[in-house]
């Protein structure tokens, strides 16, 4: 996805992001407009630590020690493979224009983070790929029914809530999954602004 300083300045200042998915369900009447906001800070750290603590009863299990030795999956490796070859095409793009727009610079540095993020195969084994799939399902399931709101910023699903509990739980899987989508948008862009933000109060005078 191409981060433009439009969306960088709209999540600087606290803006959600529309969902385009409709509303699955019935209790908001026709229409209803719902909208995934950016975790605040406190938000965003306990869902890293639901993470980490998935990681580590995970990795605790028998089941999953008994597999340290044996490499990732082939759909894994080409998984890797893929988005290394997609990142390095898209750098070398952009490296070959003369000249970069803001949005583009701000997309080549997003481009360049990611490359360095990418797993490398060789540390990889079985027991961390299965780990990282329960990781990343309970950081979401965390995480996105607390994010989403309505027009007036209101939580749809307050997991403080025994109704917004239950009314979570009426939502379909399939509309979860595309929910997905909506959710890794926001949190990339909440990833470029903070960098964004830093740049410019260290560039500025």
């Amino acid at each position: 996805m191409a981060v433009t300083t439009n969306d960088i300045e709209a999540i600087i200042n606290g803006a959600p992001i529309e969902i385009e998915t409709p509303y699955p369900l019935d209790d908001k009447g026709a229409g209803f407009r719902w909208f995934m906001a950016q975790p605040d800070d406190w938000l965003y750290d306990m869902a890293s630590a639901v993470r980490e603590a998935a990681v580590a009863e995970a990795m605790a299990q028998p089941e999953i020690k008994a597999v340290e030795h044996l490499p990732p999956t082939e759909a894994w490796l080409l998984r890797q493979m893929g988005s290394k070859e997609a990142i390095e095409r898209k750098i070398a793009e952009f490296q070959a224009k003369p000249a970069l727009t803001p949005e583009e610079d701000l997309e080549l540095a997003s481009l360049t983070a990611n490359l360095l993020n990418l797993i490398d195969p060789t540390t990889y084994n079985r027991a961390k790929e299965i780990v990282a799939t329960r990781a990343r399902r309970a950081y979401e399931s965390y995480l996105i029914p607390r994010l989403i709101v309505d027009a007036d910023g209101r939580k749809v699903f307050d997991q403080n809530t025994e109704d917004g509990k239950r009314r979570w739980l009426l939502v379909g899987q399939e509309v979860k999954m595309d929910l997905r989508q909506t959710f890794y948008q926001v949190i990339l862009l909440v990833d470029t602004a903070k960098n964004y933000k830093a740049g410019k109060s260290s560039g500025s005078k």
